[in-house]
């Protein structure tokens, strides 16, 4: 046998085999099927009954198990063909919005054989699936009857199909005509706000834009928000219609510009401060020189604040900054299409001058084999280093001492107060006696600028 011919009969013997498999494209069982199916059932019942009269042994327990059987499968014919809906009696009464849907689940008493058929009477009101789903299409009424395919028994909703649209009276725009920018590297939207009466308004209003090559309406949002997103193209100038129920609601006017994008721009690398006060300038470049985006500036509010910032034709720009605290940090610029550059600005503590220096007092009783002073300096935040100056024989200079100078800034360690404004200087004595035996010296601080402080410690 051919090849092909052989592989013909094999599809055709599972088609055989496919379409005689309960369940594969089964058709809904009907009355006359199942009163045929009773029938034949009811007959071999009555034979089997008449054999058992003459049976005896196994035969008859045979017999009788099959009329059991028989029996069990006669009684749930007669279920199928006397099926009922449960809770069905009178008239369902369906109240549904257009649009909607809701799913019905009517019972019967007898789901076996029962297949349940929907039917709309009038389904260009109402429609419902073969799962029971009804929805609402246009206002109206209409009868929906679910009908067992077996019993014949039927399952009544009258459908009445309203709105539950509450139209928009008025609508009110912030503005006529918005002016608006668009740019090259992302999509703008723009959102238009309205107020809208009454407040609970939920009409879908139709949005027609004159020239969707300059903005397009985007349907997305919600109108009944009294916000209308759209989608800004290109330059140019467009009409908006807004339109309801009761005609036309309101227009406005897009006007929209072209923004010119910055392609490229840098800062200075790093600025380095000799001051804690005041105002500092970032130099930059930029092109085009005639950009029209505006570029976002990041930097910590804290630290600094921007006041201003100017371009030159040729591109070179200024971006002026004033100092709230002085700690270093940086300034970064970033643009529409993602371009960063940035700057690091450096407190040199080191070279801010001293202008004032005081010991928070006079004389200090020294007790053991070390001692602290403490004193105020202008600027505090300067690190400008000092000059030490100790008199007497025993100590002859600042040498004779460990100095340690750091800030007096909560530092529960030494004591000092959460606000403390003070530097504290650490001095060890390296013979106790001899400091002893002097009494007392004179420690003096100088800094560069020449100002002094004096303070005699007792020992």
């Amino acid at each position: 046998m051919k090849n092909w011919v052989r592989k013909l009969l094999v599809f055709a013997l599972m088609l055989s085999v496919c379409f005689s498999l309960p369940g594969v494209r089964a058709q809904a069982a009907t009355r006359e099927s199942v009163e045929k199916k009773a029938d034949k059932v009811d007959t071999k019942i009555a034979k089997l009954t008449a054999k058992l009269e003459k049976a005896t042994g196994s035969d008859k327990k045979n017999i009788e198990k099959e009329l059991k059987a028989l029996k069990k499968e006669s009684d749930a014919y007669q279920k199928a063909l006397n099926a009922t809906f449960k809770d069905a009696e009178g008239e369902i009464k369906l109240e549904i919005a257009k649009g909607k849907k809701s799913a019905q689940t009517p019972a019967l008493t007898e789901k076996k054989y029962n297949k349940i058929i929907w039917k709309s009477s009038d389904t260009s009101i109402a429609t419902v699936s073969k799962k029971g789903v009804i929805k609402g299409v246009s206002l109206g009424e209409a009868v929906i009857t679910a009908t067992a395919s077996v019993s014949g028994a039927q399952y009544v909703i009258k459908v009445n199909v309203y709105s539950n649209v509450r139209n928009v009276e008025s609508l009110v725009f912030e503005e006529e005509e918005y002016t608006l920018k668009t740019n090259d590297y992302k999509d703008t939207f723009f959102i238009a706000k309205a107020v809208v009466t009454p407040a609970d308004a939920n009409e879908k209003i139709k949005v027609e834009v004159e020239d969707e090559t300059v903005a397009k309406y985007s349907a997305k949002n919600n109108p009944g928000t009294g916000q209308f997103a759209f989608k800004l193209k290109k330059a140019g100038k467009t009409e908006v219609t807004f339109t309801g129920a009761n005609g036309e609601l309101a227009s406005l006017t897009l006007n929209v510009t072209s923004e010119k994008n910055i392609k490229k721009i840098k800062l200075d690398k790093k600025i380095k401060l000799n001051t804690v006060t005041g105002k500092f300038d970032i130099g930059f470049t930029v092109k085009p020189a005639d950009y029209t985006e505006e570029p976002e500036w990041i930097y910590n509010e804290e630290i600094l604040k921007l006041v201003d910032c100017k371009v030159n034709d040729d591109g070179n720009g200024i971006a002026t900054f004033e100092i709230v605290d002085a700690h270093d940090t940086e300034v970064t610029v970033k643009t529409l299409s993602g371009l960063k550059s940035t700057c690091q600005i450096v407190f040199s503590k080191k070279d801010i001058p001293i202008t004032d220096i005081a010991f928070t007092q006079a004389s200090f009783a020294a007790a053991g084999d070390s001692f602290q002073l403490t004193y105020t300096q202008t600027p505090f935040e300067s690190k400008e280093p000092l000059t030490w100056k100790i008199d007497g024989v025993v100590m002859k200079s600042v040498e004779n001492f460990e100095l340690m100078d750091e800030w007096y800034e909560e530092d529960p360690d030494l004591g000092a107060p959460a606000d403390a404004t003070a530097h504290i200087a650490y001095f060890e004595i390296e013979s106790i006696e001899a400091a002893k035996s002097k009494g007392s010296v004179i420690v003096t601080v100088e800094t560069k600028s020449g100002a002094t402080a004096s303070c005699t410690v007792v020992f």
